[in-house]
């Protein structure tokens, strides 16, 4: 049996599981959408089998160590629910390289972010000129100047 994560998973690790409905594959995650103000992921982009996108919102998911399991394949919204929501949110991959700022001071480029089970980002993990900062998201931290709500 898989196990739920009960700790930080990283956005990285959450794009390598695959979208599995009682063991049965139902497609593999391409993007996160992220709100980059309330420093939260919204949802995961996902692949089906049927070459389709759809759009997992993230309450919808069960993070486990090995997969991404949904209750039902009613869980994944169409493409023109995904278009919504993309729409609203930002492109993790896209986001990946935007500058990290503690404080109005530039850390370095975005490579990952780290989530609760819950979706709440609980760090940004940066380049800092060849090396991995991890950087807590607290008041004054922000991605590309967009401070998280918390922070105003």
């Amino acid at each position: 049996m898989l196990r739920v994560v009960t700790e930080g998973v990283s956005g990285e690790g959450l794009l390598r599981r695959p979208v599995l409905l009682r063991g049965i594959r139902l497609g593999h995650p391409t993007d996160l959408l992220l709100d980059l103000e309330t420093m939260r992921v919204i949802g995961i982009e996902v692949r089906c089998g049927d070459t389709a996108d759809r759009f997992l919102p993230l309450p919808a998911a069960e993070l486990r160590e090995e997969a991404i399991g949904v209750r039902s394949a009613l869980q994944l919204l169409d493409e023109r629910d995904l278009a919504f929501y993309r729409r609203r949110g930002a492109s993790f991959r896209a986001a990946r390289g935007l500058p990290v700022e503690r404080d109005g001071r530039p850390v370095g480029a975005l490579v990952d972010v780290v989530a609760g089970p819950d979706g709440a980002i609980v760090e940004l993990v940066a380049d800092a000129e060849g090396r991995r900062v991890r950087v807590p998201v607290a008041r004054g931290v922000s991605i590309a100047g967009r401070p998280a709500a918390s922070a105003a």
